[in-house]
């Protein structure tokens, strides 16, 4: 699937059907809390907006003065073009993300475009100008690590049967809605139908700016299971759905 929506499924506990649909409590969940962005991000944000429009003088508003000198509306035209070729027409932002790169401070725009997924690359000197623009295509979405990580916990004390642990960094919705009981008779439905965990074989990000999603590809006894572990602007687990995989073609 291109963007993943938590809230377009919901089911009611013991009305559960396994066959289709082991534990599908992507739950109905308000707005998204609304996030202050860092300057930075923000002309990041202007950047890609105005490039991807061919608004090619409102993309350099925000270049320092050695920038403007090289890389000139002209300049991002030609880019934008090459663009078009190789990543097809731009479609949204799906995750944006600061680190530093040489001592520079740097914000990755994470883009699905028409193709593939692509990245801008913007860095910024120290007067919180932009000094580089790089665009870059992607493979596959980059997978955070600390989402990865509180994803591989919630498996972990699920397995182990510790649902005091799997629901302690749930939203406030998901710990009404899936309480420890709950998560118990889940965890004993997907035993009886699958078998004994073994381990996870694949790990995959699906973002669409309000929500991440942490798939993961889990092998058990009779067959391979994908586990999606949705998460909030705050890092905590609004919604989970768990479906058998289909075999592959031989």
């Amino acid at each position: 699937m291109g963007s993943h929506d938590p809230r377009e499924n919901a089911v009611g506990g013991d009305d559960m059907t396994i066959a289709t649909l082991i534990l599908g409590i992507l739950l109905q969940i308000g707005r998204p809390p609304r996030v202050i962005r860092s300057p930075v991000e923000s002309k990041a944000r202007d950047f890609v907006t105005n490039f991807t429009k061919s608004r090619f003088d409102m993309a350099s508003k925000d270049f320092n003065e050695s920038m403007r000198v090289v890389v000139t509306p002209s300049a991002l035209a030609e880019v934008k073009q090459q663009s078009d070729v190789n990543l097809g027409q731009f479609r949204s932002i799906v995750m944006v993300r600061q680190r530093r790169e040489d001592n520079f401070r740097v914000v990755e725009v994470v883009c699905r475009f028409e193709k593939s997924l692509g990245a801008f690359r913007v860095a910024f000197d120290l007067l919180d100008n932009i000094g580089a623009v790089y665009l870059d295509p992607l493979t596959t979405e980059p997978v955070e690590p600390v989402l990865e990580a509180a994803a591989r916990e919630f498996l972990k004390n699920f397995v182990a049967k510790d649902f005091e642990a799997a629901t302690s960094h749930f939203d406030r919705n998901m710990q009404i809605q899936l309480s420890p009981s709950k998560l118990a008779k889940m965890q004993t439905q997907v035993a009886n139908s699958y078998g004994e965990f073994r381990s996870v074989k694949e790990v995959r990000q699906i973002t669409d700016e309000s929500y991440r999603t942490i798939e993961l590809i889990a092998v058990y006894d009779r067959s391979p299971v994908s586990i999606r572990i949705a998460f909030n602007s705050e890092d905590l687990v609004t919604g989970i759905k768990l479906v058998p995989v289909a075999p592959e073609n031989p």
